[in-house]
């Protein structure tokens, strides 16, 4: 490799870049270098719903059904179970240097289209039999944080009426705005 670091984020829905671990930097890294088409990364636990798998594709293989078109950086993550897709950029190595994209995602659907497709026949995203945890605003919640590598306390801010949650610091800080419930729990104390 060129002796840079290397480092990847994916574009989350709502622009928001999110870094990979260490780990999975280096087998997105080494996949690259050596020309692969793809590479797993590690998996993701829920703590309600099971195990997230992923893998980072490139080149001509970086399309899913969700992107037939292909990413425009050229790197995209996609869900192994669903063919969700996000774009992936990377952040350091000699490619990288001065040259990073500034992909934009597409806005997202307003409330009622969301609401409009939960409620068609096929729309929903959830398979039969998964329970998504339920909160209501004021709940003391802790958010599993790819970012941070672990459990984060916050507060329910907001719920959605796609069912996302706005979460908040104990102080009103915004901690995220569009939060899957599912990767959310509820605190039996806050320790904010």
């Amino acid at each position: 490799m060129d002796g840079l670091p290397h480092t990847f984020v994916h574009v989350a829905p709502d622009g928001e870049r999110v870094p990979y671990s260490t780990a999975d930097n280096a087998l997105i890294a080494r996949a690259q270098h050596t020309g692969a088409p793809c590479v797993r990364i590690n998996d993701v636990q829920l703590p309600t719903t099971g195990t997230l798998c992923f893998e980072v594709r490139f080149g001509a293989h970086a399309k899913s059904r969700h992107m037939p078109g292909g990413s425009p950086t050229g790197i995209c993550q996609v869900n192994i179970d669903n063919e969700n897709t996000r774009v992936v950029e990377e952040r350091g190595g000699a490619a990288a240097v001065g040259a990073a994209a500034h992909y934009q995602p597409p806005p997202r659907p307003l409330a009622a289209d969301r609401l409009a497709a939960a409620a068609s026949p096929r729309g929903g995203r959830r398979p039969a039999g998964r329970r998504v945890p339920q909160f209501e605003r004021g709940d003391r919640v802790e958010y599993l944080s790819r970012t941070l590598g672990g459990w984060e306390p916050c507060m329910v801010g907001r719920v959605h009426t796609d069912g996302s949650l706005r979460l908040e610091s104990e102080h009103g800080e915004l901690v995220k705005e569009y939060a899957a419930p599912d990767l959310c729990r509820k605190q039996v104390a806050y320790s904010g």
